[in-house]
């Protein structure tokens, strides 16, 4: 197997090479006075025959990262690998799987399709919006991992050491992946009730009539944007008489200053994944990347 990537992720790819047997190859960006970026695999001959893995952040810079991935993917199937295996931790514009209103792209929908062009025989990611949507719009098999267990694991180890905890769902879209923490931890949960306005933005929950005193509470999402959420959600837990209340989330964006305005309503602390690298990515996504690749 080789492992194959840009210099600027070798830390991860380092890691990621100590757990799974594996040979590393890197490739080098060059970047022109115009601003179009060339990449040059440096032994792109091992390539041939081989199973060859790619793995590629594309968040920040999502729309520069993604003509560097297209190179990349371009020049390794130029080579003919036995086997073509793409890892993107955040997979972007997954949030947008289907057509909110009327002449919108489906922006997943694109993407998949420009991969599409490339031989990739699998996709593994984590944590998708709608996994099911990538299936529908892609010709390759496709792997969803998650880093909520091992985020819930941390919080309740070293954050909740020897207390009570409950998970919450901030709103009815991710009560599937909180029931899935639920019961591999045995913890008990909470839904709470969003509203989205699509032309605003703007959220907004219902009251709910919750009992959470002397209980610490993790609230857990797939990712974190501008904080919205989590910070309406903070304010209904707060009323509810929550003892501590920690931010939980595998794709922590943390536009502007949501990280700020989590910490200041009533959150003592953010925990999240190294799919996006932050102050607050705590748990480390390289174990169970490996865990699979050896499958």
């Amino acid at each position: 197997m080789i492992l194959v990537s840009l210099t600027e992720f070798k830390k991860d790819l380092s890691m990621l090479s100590s757990l799974v047997p594996s040979e590393v190859e890197y490739m080098d960006k060059r970047i022109f006075p115009d601003g179009e970026i060339l990449l040059k695999a440096r032994n792109p001959e091992k390539f041939k025959g081989s199973d060859v893995v790619l793995y590629f952040k594309l968040y920040p810079n999502q729309n520069k990262r993604l003509i560097e991935l297209f190179q990349a993917l371009d020049i390794i199937s130029d080579y003919f690998p036995r086997s073509l295996v793409l890892i993107i931790p955040y997979l972007i514009y997954a949030r947008q799987d289907k057509r909110f209103r009327e002449g919108e792209c489906i922006s997943l929908k694109t993407l998949l399709k420009a991969l599409s062009l490339f031989k990739i025989d699998k996709l593994i990611s984590l944590d998708v919006h709608n996994p099911k949507a990538v299936e529908k719009y892609s010709n390759f098999d496709f792997v969803n991992l998650t880093a909520l267990i091992d985020i819930a694991k941390y919080v309740k180890d070293r954050l909740f050491v020897g207390e009570d905890m409950i998970l919450v769902s901030p709103d009815i879209g991710g009560i599937d992946r909180v029931r899935m923490v639920s019961k591999e931890l045995n913890l008990d949960y909470v839904c709470l009730e969003k509203r989205r306005n699509r032309e605003t933005g703007e959220i907004s929950f219902k009251k709910a009539r919750l009992d959470l005193r002397d209980l610490n509470v993790l609230v857990l999402d797939d990712i974190i944007a501008t904080g919205g959420t989590i910070v309406g959600a903070g304010r209904i837990l707060a009323e509810s008489g929550a003892k501590r209340v920690v931010a939980g989330a595998t794709h922590l964006l943390l536009l502007g200053s949501a990280g700020e305005k989590i910490l200041n309503s009533g959150y003592s602390s953010i925990v999240g994944s190294n799919t996006i690298d932050t102050p607050y990515s705590m748990v480390r996504i390289e174990p169970m990347l490996a865990r699979t690749l050896k499958k």
